[in-house]
Protein backbone atom coordinates (compact mmCIF):
# COMPACT_ATOMS: atom_id res chain seq x y z
CA UNK A 1 0.00 0.00 0.00
CA UNK A 2 2.89 2.62 1.06
CA UNK A 3 4.59 1.91 -2.34
CA UNK A 4 1.13 2.31 -4.59
CA UNK A 5 0.73 5.29 -2.21
CA UNK A 6 4.42 6.53 -3.37
CA UNK A 7 4.17 5.74 -7.08
CA UNK A 8 0.82 7.71 -7.50
CA UNK A 9 2.05 10.67 -5.33
CA UNK A 10 4.90 10.51 -7.77
CA UNK A 11 2.43 10.60 -11.20
CA UNK A 12 0.72 13.40 -9.30
CA UNK A 13 3.69 15.71 -8.90
CA UNK A 14 4.53 15.10 -12.60
CA UNK A 15 0.96 15.84 -14.39
CA UNK A 16 1.61 19.13 -11.88
CA UNK A 17 5.33 19.52 -13.57
CA UNK A 18 3.53 18.85 -17.02
CA UNK A 19 0.85 21.43 -16.32
CA UNK A 20 3.46 23.89 -15.33
CA UNK A 21 5.24 23.01 -18.63
CA UNK A 22 2.76 23.27 -20.97
CA UNK A 23 0.54 25.82 -19.44
CA UNK A 24 -2.87 26.68 -19.42
CA UNK A 25 -5.12 23.82 -20.70
CA UNK A 26 -5.85 26.11 -23.96
CA UNK A 27 -2.57 27.46 -24.36
CA UNK A 28 -0.85 25.53 -26.93
CA UNK A 29 -4.14 26.05 -28.86
CA UNK A 30 -2.56 29.52 -29.48
CA UNK A 31 0.59 28.33 -31.39
CA UNK A 32 -2.23 26.23 -33.81
CA UNK A 33 -4.40 29.22 -34.54
CA UNK A 34 -1.43 31.06 -35.35
CA UNK A 35 -1.23 28.51 -38.17
CA UNK A 36 -4.71 28.25 -38.83
CA UNK A 37 -5.89 31.85 -38.25
CA UNK A 38 -8.36 30.65 -36.09
CA UNK A 39 -10.71 33.06 -33.24
CA UNK A 40 -8.69 32.76 -30.08
CA UNK A 41 -9.20 35.43 -27.53
CA UNK A 42 -5.56 37.71 -27.70
CA UNK A 43 -4.18 41.01 -26.79
CA UNK A 44 -5.11 42.32 -29.85
CA UNK A 45 -8.41 40.59 -29.58
CA UNK A 46 -9.46 42.17 -26.43
CA UNK A 47 -9.15 45.49 -27.60
CA UNK A 48 -11.35 44.69 -30.41
CA UNK A 49 -13.65 43.16 -27.84
CA UNK A 50 -13.47 46.57 -25.72
CA UNK A 51 -14.01 48.85 -29.38
CA UNK A 52 -17.32 46.63 -30.18
CA UNK A 53 -18.57 47.39 -26.43
CA UNK A 54 -17.62 50.73 -27.25
CA UNK A 55 -19.44 50.95 -30.74
CA UNK A 56 -22.85 48.78 -29.18
CA UNK A 57 -23.20 51.38 -26.29
CA UNK A 58 -22.29 53.97 -28.56
CA UNK A 59 -19.74 55.81 -26.07
CA UNK A 60 -17.99 58.26 -26.92
CA UNK A 61 -14.43 56.91 -27.03
CA UNK A 62 -13.63 56.04 -30.47
CA UNK A 63 -10.93 53.43 -31.92
CA UNK A 64 -8.50 55.87 -32.13
CA UNK A 65 -8.99 56.93 -28.53
CA UNK A 66 -9.00 53.58 -27.20
CA UNK A 67 -5.43 53.18 -28.81
CA UNK A 68 -3.93 56.44 -27.52
CA UNK A 69 -5.45 55.23 -23.71
CA UNK A 70 -3.04 52.31 -24.45
CA UNK A 71 0.16 53.89 -25.91
CA UNK A 72 -0.44 56.59 -23.01
CA UNK A 73 -0.48 53.37 -20.78
CA UNK A 74 -3.42 54.73 -19.29
CA UNK A 75 -4.69 50.93 -19.90
CA UNK A 76 -2.66 48.11 -19.48
CA UNK A 77 -1.66 46.24 -22.95
CA UNK A 78 2.22 46.14 -23.29
CA UNK A 79 3.73 44.38 -20.11
CA UNK A 80 0.28 44.21 -19.01
CA UNK A 81 1.42 40.69 -17.24
CA UNK A 82 2.60 42.77 -14.43
CA UNK A 83 -0.59 44.03 -13.02
CA UNK A 84 -1.85 39.92 -12.35
CA UNK A 85 -2.15 38.44 -8.79
CA UNK A 86 0.61 37.48 -7.14
CA UNK A 87 -0.26 33.83 -7.49
CA UNK A 88 -0.75 33.93 -11.27
CA UNK A 89 2.06 32.71 -12.91
CA UNK A 90 3.40 32.45 -16.76
CA UNK A 91 4.52 28.89 -18.05
CA UNK A 92 5.21 27.53 -21.35
CA UNK A 93 2.97 28.70 -24.66
CA UNK A 94 0.93 31.51 -22.41
CA UNK A 95 3.83 33.45 -22.01
CA UNK A 96 3.75 33.92 -26.13
CA UNK A 97 0.08 35.12 -25.51
CA UNK A 98 0.98 37.84 -23.11
CA UNK A 99 4.06 38.61 -24.53
CA UNK A 100 3.68 41.57 -26.42
CA UNK A 101 6.21 43.53 -28.35
CA UNK A 102 3.99 46.46 -30.07
CA UNK A 103 0.46 48.10 -30.33
CA UNK A 104 -1.58 46.85 -33.39
CA UNK A 105 -2.78 49.23 -35.63
CA UNK A 106 -6.07 50.68 -36.27
CA UNK A 107 -7.07 48.68 -39.14
CA UNK A 108 -6.26 45.39 -37.80
CA UNK A 109 -8.55 45.83 -34.35
CA UNK A 110 -11.10 47.10 -37.01
CA UNK A 111 -10.36 43.77 -39.01
CA UNK A 112 -10.84 41.66 -35.31
CA UNK A 113 -13.71 43.74 -34.64
CA UNK A 114 -16.02 42.92 -37.11
CA UNK A 115 -14.95 38.96 -37.14
CA UNK A 116 -15.46 39.08 -34.01
CA UNK A 117 -19.25 40.07 -34.09
CA UNK A 118 -19.67 37.89 -36.68
CA UNK A 119 -18.53 35.05 -34.58
CA UNK A 120 -20.68 36.07 -32.13
CA UNK A 121 -23.71 36.25 -34.57
CA UNK A 122 -24.77 39.78 -32.90
CA UNK A 123 -27.72 41.83 -34.32
CA UNK A 124 -28.48 45.00 -35.68
CA UNK A 125 -26.42 47.56 -33.44
CA UNK A 126 -28.21 50.35 -32.09
CA UNK A 127 -28.52 53.38 -35.02
CA UNK A 128 -26.15 56.18 -34.70
CA UNK A 129 -28.28 59.81 -34.69
CA UNK A 130 -27.48 62.74 -35.21
CA UNK A 131 -27.60 62.78 -31.12
CA UNK A 132 -24.61 60.31 -30.82
CA UNK A 133 -21.09 61.30 -30.17
CA UNK A 134 -20.10 58.99 -33.48
CA UNK A 135 -22.21 61.18 -36.20
CA UNK A 136 -19.87 63.01 -38.07
CA UNK A 137 -21.32 66.49 -37.23
CA UNK A 138 -20.13 65.93 -33.39
CA UNK A 139 -17.04 64.15 -34.28
CA UNK A 140 -16.28 67.44 -36.76
CA UNK A 141 -16.73 70.17 -33.51
CA UNK A 142 -14.18 67.79 -31.26
CA UNK A 143 -11.55 67.40 -34.15
CA UNK A 144 -12.33 71.23 -35.20
CA UNK A 145 -11.41 71.76 -31.09
CA UNK A 146 -8.17 69.99 -31.30
CA UNK A 147 -6.61 70.83 -34.17
CA UNK A 148 -7.44 74.39 -33.05
CA UNK A 149 -9.26 75.67 -35.96
CA UNK A 150 -12.24 78.28 -36.17
CA UNK A 151 -15.56 77.44 -34.69
CA UNK A 152 -17.21 78.78 -37.15
CA UNK A 153 -15.77 75.99 -39.62
CA UNK A 154 -18.62 73.38 -38.10
CA UNK A 155 -20.88 75.36 -40.83
CA UNK A 156 -18.76 74.18 -43.41
CA UNK A 157 -18.63 70.79 -42.30
CA UNK A 158 -22.00 70.56 -41.52
CA UNK A 159 -23.16 71.15 -45.09
CA UNK A 160 -20.55 68.53 -46.45
CA UNK A 161 -21.41 65.65 -44.45
CA UNK A 162 -25.15 66.70 -46.16
CA UNK A 163 -23.97 66.87 -49.37
CA UNK A 164 -22.19 63.31 -49.08
CA UNK A 165 -24.95 61.79 -47.54
CA UNK A 166 -22.55 60.39 -44.67
CA UNK A 167 -24.51 61.31 -42.09
CA UNK A 168 -27.59 59.15 -42.69
CA UNK A 169 -28.36 56.62 -39.95
CA UNK A 170 -28.33 53.50 -42.41
CA UNK A 171 -24.85 54.51 -43.31
CA UNK A 172 -23.38 54.97 -40.18
CA UNK A 173 -24.72 52.15 -37.90
CA UNK A 174 -23.25 48.66 -38.08
CA UNK A 175 -24.58 45.57 -39.57
CA UNK A 176 -22.43 42.89 -38.32
CA UNK A 177 -24.72 40.14 -40.29
CA UNK A 178 -25.88 41.56 -43.66
CA UNK A 179 -24.21 41.01 -46.88
CA UNK A 180 -20.84 43.28 -47.41
CA UNK A 181 -21.17 44.46 -43.96
CA UNK A 182 -18.28 46.54 -43.47
CA UNK A 183 -17.61 49.18 -39.96
CA UNK A 184 -17.44 52.70 -40.48
CA UNK A 185 -13.98 54.65 -39.77
CA UNK A 186 -15.95 57.31 -38.18
CA UNK A 187 -13.10 59.47 -36.63
CA UNK A 188 -11.39 58.99 -40.13
CA UNK A 189 -14.33 59.81 -41.65
CA UNK A 190 -14.36 63.30 -39.73
CA UNK A 191 -11.29 64.17 -40.04
CA UNK A 192 -11.73 63.95 -43.80
CA UNK A 193 -14.66 66.11 -43.68
CA UNK A 194 -11.87 69.05 -42.33
CA UNK A 195 -9.67 68.69 -44.52
CA UNK A 196 -11.72 68.99 -47.59
CA UNK A 197 -13.37 71.68 -45.90
CA UNK A 198 -10.13 73.39 -45.36
CA UNK A 199 -9.46 72.57 -49.00
CA UNK A 200 -12.66 74.53 -49.90
CA UNK A 201 -11.53 77.29 -47.88
CA UNK A 202 -7.77 77.82 -48.97
CA UNK A 203 -6.91 75.73 -51.79
CA UNK A 204 -4.25 74.26 -49.94
CA UNK A 205 -1.96 74.01 -53.57
CA UNK A 206 1.21 75.56 -50.88
CA UNK A 207 0.63 79.23 -52.62
CA UNK A 208 -3.12 80.42 -52.28
CA UNK A 209 -3.54 79.90 -48.40
CA UNK A 210 -0.55 82.01 -47.91
CA UNK A 211 -1.72 84.79 -49.96
CA UNK A 212 -4.98 84.57 -48.35
CA UNK A 213 -2.74 84.83 -44.82
CA UNK A 214 -1.16 87.99 -46.15
CA UNK A 215 -4.84 89.40 -46.58
CA UNK A 216 -5.81 88.08 -42.75
CA UNK A 217 -3.09 90.13 -41.40
CA UNK A 218 -4.06 93.08 -43.67
CA UNK A 219 -7.75 93.28 -42.89
CA UNK A 220 -6.56 92.47 -38.65
CA UNK A 221 -4.18 95.61 -39.15
CA UNK A 222 -6.93 97.60 -40.82
CA UNK A 223 -10.08 96.18 -38.76
CA UNK A 224 -11.66 98.38 -35.83
CA UNK A 225 -14.36 96.24 -35.35
CA UNK A 226 -12.37 93.68 -33.32
CA UNK A 227 -12.84 91.47 -35.44
CA UNK A 228 -9.40 88.43 -35.89
CA UNK A 229 -9.72 87.23 -39.02
CA UNK A 230 -7.84 83.71 -39.49
CA UNK A 231 -4.27 83.53 -40.42
CA UNK A 232 -3.31 80.13 -41.76
CA UNK A 233 0.65 81.00 -41.92
CA UNK A 234 0.12 81.59 -38.08
CA UNK A 235 -2.24 78.68 -37.40
CA UNK A 236 0.03 76.25 -39.24
CA UNK A 237 3.56 77.51 -37.28
CA UNK A 238 1.77 76.97 -34.08
CA UNK A 239 0.41 73.86 -34.59
CA UNK A 240 3.52 72.20 -36.40
CA UNK A 241 5.34 73.46 -32.80
CA UNK A 242 2.80 72.15 -30.67
CA UNK A 243 2.73 68.50 -32.84
CA UNK A 244 6.92 68.21 -32.59
CA UNK A 245 6.93 68.90 -29.33
CA UNK A 246 4.39 66.45 -28.48
CA UNK A 247 6.14 63.79 -30.89
CA UNK A 248 9.44 64.49 -28.75
CA UNK A 249 7.36 63.86 -25.57
CA UNK A 250 5.61 61.12 -27.01
CA UNK A 251 8.82 59.25 -28.25
CA UNK A 252 10.59 59.69 -24.99
CA UNK A 253 7.66 58.00 -22.68
CA UNK A 254 7.84 55.20 -25.06
CA UNK A 255 11.75 54.40 -24.95
CA UNK A 256 11.73 54.65 -20.89
CA UNK A 257 8.93 52.59 -20.63
CA UNK A 258 9.00 49.82 -22.78
CA UNK A 259 11.63 48.76 -20.99
CA UNK A 260 10.52 48.77 -17.63
CA UNK A 261 8.63 46.19 -16.12
CA UNK A 262 8.02 45.68 -12.56
CA UNK A 263 7.91 41.93 -12.50
CA UNK A 264 9.21 39.27 -15.02
CA UNK A 265 7.32 36.47 -17.28
CA UNK A 266 7.33 33.39 -15.32
CA UNK A 267 9.37 30.12 -17.13
CA UNK A 268 10.57 26.90 -15.54
CA UNK A 269 13.71 26.91 -17.42
CA UNK A 270 14.65 30.49 -18.18
CA UNK A 271 12.89 32.42 -14.92
CA UNK A 272 16.85 33.63 -13.44
CA UNK A 273 17.71 34.19 -17.27
CA UNK A 274 14.69 37.01 -17.17
CA UNK A 275 15.87 38.33 -13.67
CA UNK A 276 19.12 38.61 -14.42
CA UNK A 277 18.00 40.54 -17.87
CA UNK A 278 15.64 42.85 -16.10
CA UNK A 279 18.59 43.99 -13.46
CA UNK A 280 20.27 44.61 -15.99
CA UNK A 281 17.73 46.77 -17.67
CA UNK A 282 16.75 48.25 -15.07
CA UNK A 283 20.65 49.36 -14.36
CA UNK A 284 20.80 50.81 -17.30
CA UNK A 285 17.96 52.66 -17.81
CA UNK A 286 18.51 54.44 -14.39
CA UNK A 287 22.42 55.16 -15.58
CA UNK A 288 20.94 57.07 -19.01
CA UNK A 289 18.35 58.68 -17.18
CA UNK A 290 21.35 60.26 -15.09
CA UNK A 291 23.20 60.98 -18.24
CA UNK A 292 20.37 63.05 -20.03
CA UNK A 293 19.63 64.64 -16.81
CA UNK A 294 15.82 64.23 -18.03
CA UNK A 295 13.31 64.23 -15.27
CA UNK A 296 10.71 61.21 -16.27
CA UNK A 297 7.62 62.45 -18.19
CA UNK A 298 4.06 62.90 -15.76
CA UNK A 299 1.45 60.13 -16.71
CA UNK A 300 -1.54 62.85 -17.42
CA UNK A 301 -4.93 62.41 -16.80
CA UNK A 302 -6.44 60.09 -19.26
CA UNK A 303 -8.49 62.20 -21.76
CA UNK A 304 -9.26 62.29 -25.58
CA UNK A 305 -7.91 66.05 -26.21
CA UNK A 306 -3.99 66.12 -26.54
CA UNK A 307 -3.87 69.51 -26.56
CA UNK A 308 -5.23 72.76 -24.46
CA UNK A 309 -5.55 76.31 -26.31
CA UNK A 310 -5.70 79.85 -24.37
CA UNK A 311 -5.52 83.14 -26.10
CA UNK A 312 -3.19 84.62 -23.67
CA UNK A 313 -0.93 81.90 -24.71
CA UNK A 314 1.70 82.65 -27.24
CA UNK A 315 3.09 78.83 -27.26
CA UNK A 316 -0.38 77.52 -27.51
CA UNK A 317 -2.80 80.16 -28.61
CA UNK A 318 -6.49 79.46 -29.33
CA UNK A 319 -7.56 80.17 -32.72
CA UNK A 320 -11.63 78.96 -32.37
CA UNK A 321 -12.65 82.31 -31.92
CA UNK A 322 -11.08 83.42 -34.99
CA UNK A 323 -13.52 84.44 -38.04
CA UNK A 324 -13.64 82.91 -41.39
CA UNK A 325 -15.77 86.25 -43.16
CA UNK A 326 -14.11 86.74 -46.84
CA UNK A 327 -13.03 83.17 -47.27
CA UNK A 328 -16.78 82.02 -47.58
CA UNK A 329 -18.41 84.96 -49.30
CA UNK A 330 -16.11 84.19 -52.37
CA UNK A 331 -16.96 80.47 -52.39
Amino acid sequence: TGQDNSINSFKNTEDETSSILSGSVDGSLHLRAARSKRLLMSMPMTLAFCYLALLWLRESITLSDLLQFVSELQLPYINAFQYFPEEMKLYGPDIRIFQVQSIPSYDEIQRKMRQLAEFLDMPHFPEITEKCFLHPNLLCIKYLLEANLPESMHIWTQRLVKKMGIGEVNYLTFHPLARGAKSINYEIQAAAVIVITLKLLFVLDDKHEWLLSDRAEELNKQNDEGIKHFRFRKWYKVMKSCLDESEKKAEEQEARYLWKCEKPLFSIKNQAVVHKKKRIIHSLTKQFVKLTSQPALEKREPSSFCFIWKQSSLERQSFHEDSLIGYDNEK
